[in-house]
């Protein structure tokens, strides 16, 4: 308990903001946690579809395999949408600061730009990671690091 008349009210105050600062917080942290589920359903179609597409050998179901994965990254930009807004209102607001909700908004875009599509996926099939590219492959190219002055 407050040993002071002013401890007292600090602690009604803080009590109240609680109240108002709760279901922010709340539909913030699940609005952000549907579009990181979004994000990674579409990742998921997009590889499903794309190694559909690649066993089928078949242009058509290339492009039947793009066109099934366009659902999925709608969905998922309009996730991501909400979760900044949501971000942003909260950080207005003051429940959570601005350096924390421009993170995560961060973070939010990183994932939905590095999420798996269908040419990503045929990418990663046809040239695995570490080969090099056709440029590096003619022209002899390797990565250079500079000299060190001391």
């Amino acid at each position: 308990m407050p040993n002071t008349k002013s401890a007292a009210k600090a602690m009604r105050q803080a009590e109240r903001r609680r109240a108002i600062n709760k279901p922010i917080r709340t539909r913030t942290r699940t609005a952000v946690r549907q579009a990181r589920e979004a994000i990674a359903k579409q990742s998921e179609a997009a590889r499903a579809a794309a190694l559909r597409a690649l066993a089928a050998k078949d242009p058509a179901a290339i492009d039947e395999a793009r066109a099934s994965v366009e659902q999925p990254a709608a969905a998922a930009r309009a996730a991501v949408v909400k979760a900044v807004s949501m971000l942003d209102r909260a950080a207005a607001k003051g429940v959570i600061h601005r350096n924390a909700a421009a993170r995560r908004k961060s973070r939010l875009m990183r994932r939905l730009n590095a999420a798996a599509t269908v040419e990503a996926v045929e990418n990663d099939v046809i040239k695995p990671a570490g080969s090099q590219t056709e440029n590096q492959q003619t022209t002899g190219a390797t990565k250079q690091t500079k000299s060190k002055k001391r």
